[in-house]
């Protein structure tokens, strides 16, 4: 329904329980607020002028075996407006894959997740290393920390994050190597397991 809510195409009744849902769910107001600022960015858009490039195919995919996911949990008698919304929320993840892949960034897709948990990130070289913006939703309560591996088996950490619930969690982490050091990325949480790890294509230096 935030899809929908954000493009102002949710009917009153239901944009009023969504609002007052929203008020207990940070995980919710998270969601709309970063929908909400693509919705805004959608008004700057020529569609006379279609992107040169296209994201890539796996972008595709994670985004609609999600709404798959999601529609396994939809109530019946809302079921419309669930799937509207889904539809509309699937079409700005799209919008926001189009532009960080034109946006030169290393689009990182994760192959293999925990149950319940969705995961992607961004990876820019920069003078002080490798940038890493990372979005996650779906992990348990804690603290997690991002590093990256390299080809010798060392981790180098790039920072920490503080999960309060199973909301998005989304932020900027660096660790001081080039790409072409790195042979993974990953997330591991704090006196526990790995929960993320992704190995990373070979790049030369």
């Amino acid at each position: 329904m935030i899809g929908a809510y954000v493009l102002g195409g949710l009917p009153e009744d239901q944009r009023t329980g969504l609002l007052a849902h929203m008020d207990g769910c940070p995980g919710c107001r998270a969601d709309a607020a970063e929908l909400g600022k693509v919705a805004r960015a959608l008004e700057t858009v020529d569609p006379e002028r279609p992107a040169a490039e296209a994201p890539p195919p796996h972008l595709y995919r994670a985004v609609f075996s999600r709404i798959e996911a999601e529609g396994l949990h939809a109530v019946r008698s809302r079921r419309r407006i669930r799937v509207a919304g889904l539809v509309a929320a699937a079409a700005l993840l799209i919008v926001v894959a189009a532009l960080t892949f034109r946006s030169g960034g290393e689009v990182i897709d994760f192959a293999s997740v925990p149950r319940g948990v969705v995961a992607s990130a961004v990876l820019d070289e920069t003078s002080a290393g490798m940038e890493v913006h990372l979005e996650v939703e779906g992990l348990e309560p804690g603290t997690y920390g991002v590093w990256m591996e390299g080809y010798g088996g060392d981790r180098l950490p790039a920072g920490t994050f503080e999960v309060a619930d199973a909301g998005v969690v989304e932020g900027d982490f660096l660790a001081g190597w080039r790409r072409d050091e790195c042979r993974a990325l990953g997330v591991t949480r704090l006196g526990g397991e790995d929960v993320l790890v992704q190995e990373l294509p070979h790049v030369s230096g």
